[in-house]
């Protein structure tokens, strides 16, 4: 019989997804409308296929599909019920069949598309979403026609980015009579990633108008990223840093070292203890000499790789070795007793002019009594100038360090010194030296004269400054990601709470109303056995979204949250925990307030799992303008002296990992503890400025 015919003793039962063409239920009976359902009834399963109904709806296999549908008032309930959760549905959705014309869509879809629904029902889906005649090279719908599998693509049409995944409809027999279409807004997913593309090309090109070579490998020990400067130091193929691989790096640049054995090992050990700093000198076959700084690179107060800075030293080590020749040069020559003192001087004084570093020499009162033209050049005075200016030549901020140095020496309590200052030259610049001060006999008994080597390394001091600014900006950015990741985790729980956890409570209770209407008794008993899982995934889901967004603290505040956690998280037999708390506010970064109570958190943690406590304090005062939070316990306690010996050496995420997640947030931590005398953790952070006319 066709499906438009009539059989006179067979009730046909209506599709339990109409097609939007259909008139309205108030339509096409006058009759009164059904009993108003409960917002929290559930709708009728789309994918349901009554045994004599045939639509573009998915296949369920026999033993899974529930019963026929009742049909009248209930079933035209049940038909309002099921649009309003199709419509409901934020996804843009839309239902179509062989012929790409639109069987059913949503209002999300109808409104991105400016119509109404009954306006797109019936008419090809590639004239109405992307303006053509026939459908495009990469539609999806045909692809999922041909092979009966889900397809996914992503589109720019209607001036959105969106992401469409289609999946087939088949009939009981299986054959493919549509597909189902969601599409999802994934316009502003997009301009975020174009924005952190463009922060890393930023990052990227800083890093490459620096002086030094830069290396960033991941804790696998993969090439994340070099700078320019990098390849060209150490003349590695393109090919090579593509592939990421460090080994094959190692292998490359080894032969190049004087000694690579002691290279690796050093690399190797660094490795195997990721939160050291290291600081090194590596000579080259070749003559180049490079100075080495490793430190690692942290994400979240964790560590996820390590940065390495090379910096071409070769042209200062030789002028080091250069200025040790001539310092032993010069004092062998000051000190030399001979007959040949004509000699010897003119030696002196050649050396003394043509040398390539300043040099000057210095009564015992710090008087200039000579100076070369190179030292001259450096600062940019004559002699006479140099003296007449004195000590205004050196910076006030630096004046008082460089004087008690030189009254250090003139006392006799030192012979040399080494000091790095800031001076004046004479065009007004301000310029850093590098001054090497010796103190050598002279030929009257009890006198003295020192003999100075400046080395101007203005330079060195601005890259050390950049340097410092980059390593600024790369923790900023961590702070900044692990708020977007705290926001994330928080949005990701909203939307838990909001749609998955709704509609799990509606079908459990559906279901519990379901084995109510005169089922078998296996039905009834598999009906519980699904509710049973329900409620476990429902039990899930609100763990789940508490861990993620963590409500308490977003709703009622840090202090009001740490209560809570004190009141809950302990088992029955656990200890007792006491929160105490001042009334002055506290205020604040998002950022600080997330940390302090997950770390409060996992403190408590290690209390009730290691420490034995029975009873356990927490405070939470303000002094001045920091916050003081302390936890205490009367639990077995531990050397803490011996453990923070070990800070750092670990991966664990224990009391000490604490430490590490304060820093970039400016905080503290002390442990204080004895094995049998309990623990207190100390967390010391500073709060926000109070805004403009509020009490503190």
């Amino acid at each position: 019989m066709k499906n438009g015919d009539s059989d006179p003793k067979t009730v046909k039962t209506p599709s339990p997804v109409p097609d939007q063409t259909e008139a309205p239920s108030s339509e096409r009976k006058k009759s009164a409308p059904p009993e108003p359902r409960p917002a929290s009834a559930a709708p009728k399963a789309p994918g349901h296929t009554p045994a004599s109904g045939k639509g573009l709806i998915p296949h369920i296999p026999n033993g899974l599909a529930p019963p026929p549908l009742p049909s009248g008032d209930l079933w035209e309930q049940a038909q309002i019920e099921w649009q309003q959760t199709f419509d409901a549905v934020p996804d843009l959705l839309m239902v179509l069949d062989q012929k790409h014309r639109i069987r059913r869509v949503n209002r999300a879809m109808a409104s991105l598309l400016k119509s109404s629904p009954r306006e797109l029902v019936g008419r090809p889906c590639y004239e109405v979403v992307h303006r053509s005649s026939t459908p495009p090279p990469f539609c999806p719908h045909v692809q999922t026609l041909a092979d009966g599998r889900d397809h996914s693509t992503e589109l720019q049409e209607l001036g959105r980015s969106l992401l469409e995944t289609t999946s087939p409809i088949k009939d009981p027999e299986g054959r493919i009579l549509g597909s189902l279409h969601v599409c999802r807004d994934i316009t502003d997913m997009k301009q975020a990633q174009r924005s952190l593309e463009e922060a890393l090309s930023l990052t990227q090109a800083t890093l490459d108008s620096t002086a030094d070579g830069i290396l960033v490998v991941n804790r696998d020990g993969r090439i994340v990223s070099c700078n320019r400067k990098f390849r060209a130091m150490w003349h590695l193929p393109e090919d090579v840093i593509a592939a990421g691989d460090d080994d094959q790096a190692l292998f490359l640049v080894m032969d190049q070292l004087v000694d690579p054995q002691g290279f690796l090992t050093r690399v190797r050990e660094l490795y195997a203890h990721p939160e050291e700093e290291s600081f090194d000198v590596l000579y080259f076959k070749d003559g180049r000499v490079f100075e080495r700084f490793s430190q690692p690179q942290y994400l979240g107060g964790q560590i996820v790789g390590r940065v390495w800075s090379f910096r071409d030293v070769t042209a200062r080590k030789q002028a080091e070795q250069e200025l040790l020749k001539y310092r032993d040069r010069l004092e062998s020559l000051v000190t030399e007793r001979t007959n040949a003192l004509v000699e010897s001087e003119a030696r002196f004084r050649t050396f003394f002019e043509e040398a390539p570093i300043g040099i000057g020499i210095y009564d015992r009162k710090g008087r200039l009594l000579a100076m070369n033209p190179a030292m001259e050049q450096t600062l940019g005075y004559t002699l006479e100038e140099y003296n007449k200016v004195g000590r205004a030549l050196i910076h006030p901020e630096d004046l008082y360090r460089v004087t008690r140095l030189f009254v250090e020496m003139a006392t006799g309590r030192r012979d040399s010194y080494t000091v790095e200052a800031r001076a004046f030259h004479r065009d007004g610049r301000v310029i850093w030296s590098r001054a090497h001060l010796t103190r050598l006999k002279a030929k009257e008994r009890n006198s003295w004269y020192a003999l100075g080597l400046i080395e101007d390394i203005t330079s060195e001091k601005k890259a050390q400054a950049e340097i410092s600014a980059y390593q600024e900006k790369l923790r900023n950015l961590a702070t900044e990601l692990s708020l977007t990741e705290e926001r994330e985790r928080r949005q990701l729980a909203d939307d838990l709470h909001d749609h998955v956890g709704q509609i799990l409570a509606l079908t459990q209770i559906k279901l519990g109303a379901l084995r109510h209407e005169g089922l078998s008794p296996e039905a009834v008993t598999k009906v519980d056995e699904i509710r049973n899982l329900l409620g476990q995934v429902i039990r899930y889901t609100r763990s789940l979204t508490f861990e993620l967004g963590l409500p308490i603290l977003h709703d009622l505040g840090l202090e009001a949250a740490i209560e809570w956690l004190a009141e809950h998280l302990p088992p029955s037999d656990g200890p007792v925990i006491t929160v105490y708390r001042d009334p002055h506010p506290k205020p604040l970064a998002e950022a600080a307030t997330m940390l302090v109570f997950r770390l409060v958190r996992e403190v408590l943690t290690n209390i009730i799992k290691h420490a034995q406590a029975k009873r356990v304090t927490v405070s939470l005062t303000r002094h001045k303008d920091k916050l003081h939070l302390k936890v205490a316990d009367d639990g077995v306690g531990f050397d803490a002296r011996k453990l923070a010996s070990q800070l750092g050496k670990t991966r664990s995420y224990g009391l000490f990992s604490i430490k590490e997640r304060l820093k970039p947030l400016g905080g503290q931590l002390k442990i204080f503890s004895r094995p049998g005398q309990g623990t207190q953790v100390d967390i010391i952070l500073p709060l926000e400025p109070a805004a403009p006319g509020s009490s503190s």
